[in-house]
């Protein structure tokens, strides 16, 4: 993961997007963008703590989850083996090579257990227990939206304004 989402609460992530095919010019705006981001971000440490919060909460929640899966599927392993592992592998999982990670988080996290010499019981159980992972809280998650998606599609094809009803007083 690049970015927390709980950044999203600065409304800093806009400010983020540096296109680094533009150039220096556009390069060194980028930058100068990005550091204006973050001096926002530090100039308020109570929002600052609750995206850091927020983000260590989704991050150890996202750790249960493939604790849990992996006990289901017979494979226990330490605590702190899936805290040190989970979110390299899932970083690993961002590179663009497949479908939301798919394989690459996978593979990454069966190195990483290896390279922690923390042998699973069953790779075959790791394997489902990361892929079990993708389909709860990934793609459960994507099919929940598309509803709401295509709801919003609707709204915008007729005109309809879409946002927070306006304070007109």
């Amino acid at each position: 993961m690049a970015l927390s989402p709980s950044l999203l609460s600065f409304g800093v992530a806009p400010r983020l997007s540096v296109n680094l095919r533009g150039g220096g010019g556009r390069l060194r705006s980028g930058l100068r963008r990005f550091a204006g981001a973050i001096s926002s971000a530090l100039a308020q440490p109570g929002r600052l703590a609750l995206a850091f919060l927020t983000s260590l909460l989704a991050w150890l929640l996202a750790c249960a989850m493939l604790f849990v899966l992996l006990a289901v599927f017979g494979s226990v392993l330490p605590w702190w083996v899936i805290l040190a592992g989970w979110p390299l592998a899932a970083l690993a999982g961002t590179l663009p090579i497949t479908l939301a990670g798919m394989g690459t988080r996978d593979g990454a996290f069966l190195l990483i257990l290896a390279w922690l010499r923390a042998a699973p019981s069953s790779e075959a159980a790791v394997l489902s227990a990361t892929l079990g992972y993708a389909a709860l809280g990934i793609w459960l998650w994507i099919l929940v939206g598309i509803p709401f998606m295509l709801r919003l599609g609707v709204l915008e094809s007729r005109g309809t304004p879409i946002g927070p009803p306006s304070r007109e007083v």
